[in-house]
């Protein structure tokens, strides 16, 4: 005959506490945990404030409609995260400090949004930041010190809006990704592309017409 299992009620509040920190159950009402991500749809900054797991390492934010990031906009966010998204979230403005608190961030994906400005020091007390994705937003100029004080390996700028390449915007950066921009491939162009060589990836010309298309590296031959 086999003796009922019985659970001591301490050991019993211990399982309960274990199943009740693991998974979806310890994420905002917006997020679902999938270790390491925590996702979240559709909800607000704010909704995160407080939130602690230590097993959350990164975040995604789809779907924000967050318009402007302000300053501290992260500040109460308690998880330890090395990745941030932010997709398809209206954003359009990015302040100064925007991500202040999360110094362990080391990747930034804002890929799918409207961005159109990014105030200098927007990137400021992220001390570990390698890679900034910012393809398939509304950039038409890049600000001399947006990225000052940063060491990126990686800045991807595909699918945006940009005319023209300023060198010193791209100090401390190993590599730019620049595929599918309305470059105007002119005189001031052939000295940036001299003096950041194969710092730059993807670089095509849109105009002038005869330059249309063709890979930047066609400026060596432009008569200036």
């Amino acid at each position: 005959m086999k003796l009922p299992l019985i659970i001591h009620p301490a050991l019993l509040s211990v399982i309960i506490l274990a199943v009740s920190t693991n998974g979806e159950q310890t994420c905002p009402a917006p997020c679902q945990c999938k270790i390491p991500w925590a996702l979240c749809k559709r909800g607000k900054i704010q909704d995160l404030a407080g939130f602690s797991n230590d097993k959350v390492t990164a975040l995604s934010l789809h779907e924000y409609d967050i318009g402007t990031l302000k300053s501290d906009s992260f500040s109460e966010v308690m998880i330890p995260i090395w990745k941030l998204q932010i997709l398809k979230s209206n954003l359009h403005t990015i302040k100064k400090n925007a991500f202040k608190g999360l110094e362990k961030v080391e990747g930034l994906d804002l890929v799918h949004n409207n961005i159109e400005n990014i105030e200098a020091g927007a990137f400021d007390g992220l001390p570990h930041l390698t890679t900034i994705n910012l393809q398939s937003n509304n950039i038409k100029v890049l600000k001399p010190k947006m990225f000052k004080g940063l060491k990126l390996s990686h800045l991807h700028l595909d699918h945006n809006q940009l005319t023209s390449l300023n060198p010193t915007v791209f100090e401390n950066i190993g590599l730019i990704t620049v595929r599918d921009n309305p470059l105007d491939c002119n005189c001031y162009l052939k000295m940036v592309e001299i003096t950041l060589g194969n710092k730059i990836s993807g670089a095509t010309c849109n105009s002038p017409e005869n330059l249309r298309n063709q890979e930047w590296t066609v400026l060596k031959k432009l008569r200036c």
